[in-house]
């Protein structure tokens, strides 16, 4: 029930209640320290953390004025515990009198036993939780509140226990964790979802989420650049991961494959960022990354060496022909060849080099491999019908087919891993899923 508990402290203050059949808002009220005195068994714990000596404290109420907190007589003090608004984003507000940043107290629960201080953009928050629901909404919670280690509590001291985590992403399973099924967001930002992975992933709780992941993961941003698809792709793999999304995953990894390249030996991605630290996924992972881009430039590579190694028929012309009309075969792939090796030696493809050799990506190597163009051969005996406009050595096709046969080589382990995933988090419900599954690991 919605309410607001005024604890007296003498005899001029009085009780506030909320009917719970009110239209409940969300407004943010400012109380001044000095009509505020709570008393010590329920804040110290909370001045400690947030060492709020001389500060105001913005406390997130729902449909209440800041009259409403006085009661009978100006100088009457009072605990005031209340629920959350409406959109749970703390909402801190600045002091009046000074340019300090108010405290924010977000209450989840009307008998919250636990305090759990975080730090937003905004400031410092305390979020005031049950400690019930948050033990059966995760194992490792459960550890610690209630195992061995467990910060202990104390009957005169509010019990306050620190989780470490990204501050947005806590307040959302706070939110879900409290039945607070309104304040859940449609939409998420790559950024936003990654936090919540990195979150349910930490404390086994990926079934949190299982009524919003299908929704949160469908309406991820298409980009405009292929540098901004890149730059979010390492945490689209950790957030398919997580969840159990193979064709999420399959893309992201896709992409990591055709952006990465070697510095000094070493596989980065297109900020130049080691992917050596996506072990935490898999061991192998970076492995595999490796050995697909591998094999993608040394298809492309050969491709390129193909036209100046291969013999030639009786005639002086490659078999099977480049020359796609079948007419003055040797002439036109002689231009040809001649007129792209100035293109390539500025490339640096020529000659073209091992594949380990190459330290730049994928998507570059194919970038200069279109850019080349084709000097078509126009002889004597040339005719409109019979033009050699058209005609290639196949390097963008070669590369082009390269890169859609892409196979990247998952351990079966890995992959039955996110069956499990998947139907712990809800991501997949269908027989897409098992569909993808056989798919992904038939690559």
């Amino acid at each position: 029930m919605t309410s607001i508990l005024e604890t007296p402290l003498d005899d001029t203050s009085v009780d506030v209640r909320l009917n719970p059949c009110d239209d409940v808002t969300s407004i943010s009220t400012e109380i001044d320290a000095s009509e505020l005195a709570v008393s010590p068994s329920k804040t110290d714990k909370i001045a400690t953390v947030l060492a709020t000596t001389g500060d105001d404290t913005t406390v997130l109420s729902d449909g209440v004025s800041a009259d409403q907190f006085k009661a009978t007589d100006s100088s009457a003090s009072s605990v005031v515990s209340i629920q959350e608004p409406h959109h749970w984003e703390e909402q801190s507000l600045m002091d009046s009198s000074s340019s300090n940043m108010a405290k924010s107290i977000i209450y989840f629960d009307i008998d919250s036993d636990l305090d759990i201080p975080l730090y937003t953009q905004r400031g410092p928050t305390v979020c005031k939780v049950s400690s019930a629901h948050l033990a059966l909404a995760s194992p490792v919670w459960r550890t610690m509140l209630y195992g061995n280690d467990a910060v202990k509590r104390s009957d005169v001291e509010d019990w306050v226990v620190s989780i470490e985590g990204d501050a947005s992403a806590l307040i959302t399973l706070f939110c879900i964790i409290h039945y607070e099924f309104n304040k859940i967001p449609t939409t998420m930002s790559p950024d936003e979802l990654h936090s919540i992975a990195v979150a349910i992933n930490q404390y086994k709780c990926a079934h949190l989420v299982y009524p919003w992941v299908e929704m949160w993961v469908n309406r991820l941003p298409e980009y405009d650049t292929t540098k901004e698809y890149h730059r979010n792709s390492r945490k689209t793999v950790f957030i398919a991961w997580v969840l159990g999304d193979i064709s999420l995953f399959r893309c992201s990894v896709e992409q990591i494959v055709l952006s990465s390249k070697l510095i000094d030996g070493q596989l980065v991605d297109a900020d130049g960022k080691s992917l050596s630290d996506m072990k935490d996924i898999h061991k192998d992972l970076s492995g595999w990354i490796r050995t697909a881009r591998f094999e993608i430039i040394s298809q492309m590579l050969d491709a390129l060496k193909e036209p100046f190694k291969r013999p030639t028929s009786a005639d002086g012309s490659c078999e099977p022909p480049f020359c796609k009309l079948g007419s003055q075969q040797k002439e036109c792939e002689t231009m040809m060849l001649g007129s792209i090796i100035l293109q390539l030696v500025a490339a640096k493809l020529f000659p073209a080099p091992e594949a380990h050799e190459f330290t730049d990506s994928i998507e570059t190597l194919q970038s200069k491999i279109k850019a080349i163009k084709y000097t078509p051969y126009e002889g004597r005996d040339w005719m409109p019908h019979l033009s050699h406009v058209g005609c290639s050595l196949g390097y963008s096709e070669a590369a082009e087919e390269s890169v859609a046969n892409m196979r990247i080589p998952l351990d079966h382990g890995f992959m039955s891993g996110f069956f499990t995933r998947a139907r712990v988090s809800g991501v997949k419900k269908s027989l897409e899923f098992d569909e993808c599954f056989h798919e992904m690991y038939a690559m």
